[in-house]
């Protein structure tokens, strides 16, 4: 699952998280209306009951849905970057490990593997061991992606229980930001450069 459709199910969870707490308030003003003393307390106290039950529901429908979503996401990751490498690019990823490289020599060597993730992400520790800086869509920075992506969902699955708009539209709008900065993380080309 892509992260701008796992933000946008968690949406639609919170959603229905709001609608169940809009309904809950409508029913307690109704509730202060028709009934009085004992009477009251016990209506309130169903409805209210009804309502824990249904958040409590789509919480752990929100919770396993990032689970999975997460944990899919990272299996991809991992066959992505760890997949086999052939054995004359092993050669030559030891022969480079090896050399006193030149900020344009590495720079060379990333465009040159740009579509060969489990090549980049050895010759990202090379460089990083070499003294230079990676950035861009690197597996380091993905991983980094993945855990403040699954941070800021799981802020929306903890706001789903409380079912307030603000604080669900904050969580929301974190998840959103996140996912943003990937998709431009995605789309730039990874690039190295000199270290301090």
């Amino acid at each position: 699952m892509e992260y701008q459709s796992m933000h946008t199910a968690l949406q639609n969870i919170a959603t229905q998280a709001q609608e169940v707490t809009n309904n809950l308030d409508a029913q307690l003003n109704q509730n202060m209306q028709n009934y009085i003393g004992e009477y009251l307390q016990q209506e309130n106290a169903k409805v209210d009951n009804n309502a824990k039950e249904t958040l409590t529901a789509l919480r752990e429908k929100a919770q396993r849905l990032l689970d999975d979503g997460m944990e899919a996401y990272q299996i991809s990751l991992d066959k992505k970057y760890f997949a086999d490498i052939l054995p004359n690019h092993v050669g030559e990823l030891e022969m480079i490990s090896k050399s006193n490289l030149e900020l344009n020599e590495i720079q060379a060597y990333f465009r040159k593997f740009k579509d060969n993730y489990p090549v980049l992400r050895r010759l990202e520790q090379i460089a990083s061991d070499k003294g230079f800086v990676v950035i861009g869509k690197t597996y380091t920075n993905e991983t980094d992606f993945l855990g403040s992506i699954k941070n800021t969902g799981q802020g929306v699955v903890n706001a789903i229980l409380s079912g307030t708009s603000t604080r669900l539209t904050i969580a929301l709008n974190l998840m959103e930001a996140k996912v943003s900065e990937y998709d431009r993380l995605e789309s730039k080309e990874t690039q190295v450069l000199q270290g301090i």
